[in-house]
């Protein structure tokens, strides 16, 4: 019994001494392979903000763009940022990943007017972080996707493409030779701003922009998880192609063009699949 007892002892000990080996080279482990890291870059706000912020995690190793989240009003884009599907998206495509942190208290004259100075509040900002100029792939959900297309429409030299999502009808679209980036118009056809998210698609045709629809059925006020999915296909097949790709342009019909004779544009042949049958 005595011998029993004392083996149990000892094999006791012994696994405790192998747990604690283990913890520890799995701590050295842990320590030896950092994280990546979120931060917060506070901007000086232009005339009419309240506040200018940068959400944003730790720039990739040989970064290529910028990805920037745009929430809605006074917004701040952090939950966008902390999303799993854009922090692999923006892994993927050796992007920073940035979320807009933008408050104003007029709305008549807030910070989605790009042109009044939260553009180049942005600009700098991101000049900050990687010390150098980035093309810039823009998404906006409300008066963030307002800023998304403003920026588009005012500085189109410094976008790759761009994204909005139950906005109101922005600034006119640029006909000059800076370039038109690709541009996805996507609302939901329950939204009260669907009217206003129609007439920013037709202003982008009417200026020969390369402009998608996306209609999305029994959706109102909000980023459909979906429509997102869509989003990130629409933008990972523009950024596989030339600045210049021609796409391909198909009729409109349905999704909340019904009665209108306009065509949609799509970059390849699988978001116009994925496009047909959403």
């Amino acid at each position: 019994m005595r011998f029993f007892s004392f083996f149990s002892i000892f094999l006791s000990s012994f696994l405790s001494f192998l747990c604690t080996i283990c913890a520890f080279s799995l701590t050295s482990v842990l320590r030896a392979v950092p994280e990546k890291q979120s931060f917060t870059l506070k901007l000086k706000p232009a005339d009419g903000m309240v506040r200018a912020e940068l959400k944003y995690w730790e720039a990739p190793e040989n970064c290529v763009g910028a990805l920037v989240l745009c929430p809605g009003w006074n917004g701040d884009g952090t939950h966008l940022i902390n999303d799993v599907k854009w922090q692999q998206f923006a892994q993927k495509h050796k992007l920073l990943l940035v979320g807009l942190s933008f408050a104003s208290t007029d709305e008549q004259n807030g910070y989605h007017h790009v042109a009044k100075g939260s553009g180049q509040v942005l600009f700098d900002g991101l000049g900050q972080i990687v010390r150098r100029e980035l093309p810039i792939i823009v998404f906006g959900f409300s008066r963030g996707g307002q800023f998304a297309q403003n920026l588009a429409a005012c500085f189109p030299e410094r976008i790759r493409v761009w994204a909005c999502t139950g906005s109101g009808p922005g600034e006119a679209f640029s006909n000059d030779t800076r370039g038109k980036p690709p541009g996805l118009v996507i609302c939901g056809l329950e939204d009260s701003n669907v009217i206003s998210a129609q007439s920013t698609f037709f202003a982008g045709l009417r200026a020969k922009w390369r402009i998608c629809w996306l209609g999305v059925p029994r959706s109102g006020h909000q980023i459909n998880p979906q429509a997102m999915d869509f989003t990130r296909a629409f933008f990972a097949a523009v950024l596989s192609q030339t600045p210049d790709c021609a796409g391909i342009w198909v009729p409109a019909e349905g999704r909340g063009m019904d009665g209108f004779l306009v065509n949609t544009w799509l970059p390849d042949e699988t978001t116009l699949r994925a496009w047909k049958t959403f």
